[in-house]
């Protein structure tokens, strides 16, 4: 079955989402600071981007064909930035707890509680502290690769 590249990064954000005490970015993650959250804490905010989708196998087959229907293999990369406060006063607490947390929305990111049409695959994971006035963030990202179908008849 088709799914669209935009479904699949709905999808991701959704089952972000639906994480206790998340909440999606009004910003994308490209365009996403401390600076312009205009007063909104970032602490457990996070972005979901597709910044590329590429075809999957041998280009012959990557040609839509009558008798194949849902269209071309690809692989669309979806990119989850997020951001976790860490306190002047309990900064390594607070850091293992963004692991922790890291570790949480990485789950809840991979299990495509929508249906088996799309596979989330984690290739990479990367984070570093950002200070903001008395406190820091962890700005962590980490890359999702997702296998589906795409209809490009």
């Amino acid at each position: 079955m088709a799914v669209s590249v935009a479904t699949v990064r709905q999808r991701c954000a959704t089952a972000l989402e639906a994480v206790t005490g998340w909440t999606q970015s009004t910003y994308l993650g490209d365009l996403w600071s401390t600076a312009n959250m205009l007063g909104l804490s970032p602490h457990k905010r996070f972005a979901v981007s597709a910044p590329s989708t590429q075809t999957l196998g041998r280009r012959e087959t990557q040609k839509p064909l009558r008798n194949r229907p849902g269209g071309s293999m690809v692989r669309t990369r979806v990119s989850v930035r997020w951001m976790w406060r860490v306190r002047s006063d309990a900064q390594v607490a607070d850091y293992d707890a963004a692991l922790d947390a890291e570790q949480i929305l990485i789950t809840a990111a991979v299990t495509d509680v929508a249906g088996s049409d799309v596979r989330y695959i984690l290739t990479d994971i990367s984070r570093s502290l950002r200070p903001d006035g008395e406190a820091a963030f962890v700005d962590g990202t980490f890359i999702l690769d997702a296998l589906h179908q795409l209809d490009v008849e």
